[in-house]
């Protein structure tokens, strides 16, 4: 994983294999180029790849020659220079022709269809993806046959497909599913099973559905566990690397400075020869304090030298850790929404509206969640969201699943800088989705200029109130929240609870909330 010491070793190969003559430099020039193409270093890769070519040109090997043509056409690729990846590929399929090797011909025509789904060329890309499964030879590899149908797929499902089609997809996604479990891709594992998801979705199988749908869950939460094993051991490995450095560094200086300190006191010493009966006193005490001075000196520039690198490895783990948590924050999003979606699936097929009324509350609730998540990844700051735009979205989403909610007058008070951490946010945002969604259905029955008021405010660090209103029929008498058989009202009093808080509840010309809660913000370092 550390693509920068991987080049260096490689140009090192290079230079010994040049200046022993050997016979195979050709092939570290491809893995350099390879190498630098992964690092996303397409420049460097075009020109190593070009050395690679030149050399098997020279050496009449046409299939790594013809390799090498088809790696510079990925290099383009990767700069967006389409017409000259095109010009390569089509100079690399000559070859492969030639060669009659049936599996590179496909890789090919896979390859021309990334292009055209790059340039929006629809009838470009269907027709280059059919040729390369219709290319594809018997003992071809597995592994290419798993990309060409998922992007097949993936490509078909895009179009607003037909019933037929989708069963043809279908098919092709579980072929797909079951190679690249057998040759353990665990990437195209994931996609297969959510193109399985989807076409069963549409097809209206609720039962393979729902089964590809947690299949997809299961593999995609794999899939985090991996990335996540990984991009660990890449910051250990990249650590451990950086501090051996860091110690050479170290030890160098201080023999440098052992060699100074000798010489100067070897320089002192001659002159003490000259003057030591005149300046004995005086010399000893001044050179004394030019070493004491000295070594203080430079001791300290090392110290801050150090602490410097030191503070960068920090920052740049720092930005790595971000990028990694939202990641994570994005991936819950997709299960959030794939459960939602799994709730509004049940909800077509059932005809009580008690039910019904239920499954859309639990719908609201994975949406407040999933919102969060939303919001995490795709703000600068990873770990924490602004509560403003956060709560005037939730409650937007919540009036427009309630009918008559245009006639209300929401009033919503929320300080615009206020910002909470995803502990402080999802118990404070469900609280939120029972409340507002609870003076939806009863606090605006009956009454002729209907009201809704939310207000956030702060008093002090962490300490915060919450009030949520109407202008209904309010509470019944002898109301108490501890004998209610309601979902809803019974998750607000645990809630809050999870806040380190209190509720409070009066009648003052409708139903009025009150909750003294515990807030917090996060941050990543």
């Amino acid at each position: 994983g550390l693509a920068d010491k991987a080049s260096e070793n490689f140009i090192k190969a290079i230079h010994l294999k040049e200046a022993l003559k050997t016979n195979d430099v050709e092939t570290t020039y491809l893995n350099l180029g390879l190498n630098y193409y992964n690092n996303k270093q397409y420049e460097l890769a075009i020109k190593y790849y070009r050395l690679a070519e030149k050399l098997h040109d020279a050496k009449n090997n046409e299939p790594n020659k013809a390799l090498a043509i088809k790696n510079i056409g990925d290099a383009y690729k990767g700069v967006l220079k389409m017409d000259s990846a095109i010009w390569y590929y089509q100079k690399a399929f000559g070859l492969f022709k030639t060669l009659n090797d049936s599996n590179s011909m496909a890789r090919y025509y896979l390859s021309m269809g990334d292009i055209y789904t790059e340039l929006a060329k629809n009838d470009s890309v269907s027709k280059y993806y059919d040729l390369a499964m219709t290319s594809f030879p018997e003992n071809g590899s597995a592994r290419l046959l798993v990309f060409i149908l998922n992007k097949k797929s993936r490509f078909d499902l895009a179009l607003d497909p037909s019933v037929s089609t989708l069963k043809e997809i279908a098919d092709r996604s579980l072929h797909a599913y079951e190679l690249s479990k057998s040759v353990g891709l665990l990437f195209e594992q994931v996609s297969s099973t959510y193109l399985l998801f989807k076409a069963y979705l549409l097809l209206h199988e609720s039962q393979k559905s729902v089964q590809y749908a947690e299949k997809y869950i299961s593999l995609n939460d794999s899939l985090i566990s991996q990335t996540r094993v990984r991009a660990i051991a890449q910051q250990n490995a990249k650590y451990e690397s950086d501090k051996k450095e860091l110690k050479i560094d170290f030890l160098n200086k201080e023999n440098e400075l052992k060699n100074i300190e000798i010489e100067q006191n070897s320089e002192l010493q001659t002159k003490q020869k000259y003057i030591i009966y005149l300046l004995f006193g005086g010399v000893l005490l001044t050179g004394i304090f030019v070493m004491v001075v000295f070594r203080f000196y430079r001791n300290q520039k090392a110290l801050n030298t150090d602490l410097q690198s030191k503070n960068k490895v920090i920052s740049k783990q720092t930005q790595e850790k971000e990028v990694l948590l939202k990641e994570i924050h994005h991936r819950v999003k997709n299960n959030l929404q794939i459960i939602w979606s799994l709730l509004d699936l049940q909800s077509h097929s059932i005809a009580d509206k008690q039910v019904k009324l239920a499954i859309n509350d639990g719908k609201n609730r994975v949406n407040s969640m999933a919102m969060i998540h939303t919001m995490l990844y795709q703000n600068e700051d990873a770990g924490n969201i602004y509560f403003s735009e956060y709560i005037n979205k939730l409650i937007g989403q919540i009036s427009a699943t309630h009918s008559g909610a245009e006639k209300v007058d929401l009033q919503i008070v929320v300080p615009e800088k206020l910002k909470f951490d995803i502990d402080t946010s999802i118990p404070l945002g469900l609280l939120v989705t029972e409340l507002i969604s609870n003076s939806f259905k009863y606090g605006i029955k009956g009454v002729e200029n209907p009201k809704i008021i939310l207000e956030l405010s702060a008093h002090s660090a962490t300490d915060y109130l919450l009030v949520i209103a109407d202008n209904g029929p309010g509470l019944p008498d002898g109301f108490e929240i501890k004998k209610l058989k309601s979902l809803g009202l019974q998750l607000v009093t645990n809630l809050a609870k999870q806040l380190q808080g209190r509720m409070e509840f009066q009648n003052d010309n409708g139903a009025e909330f009150t909750i003294h809660f515990k807030g917090k913000s996060f941050n990543i370092a």
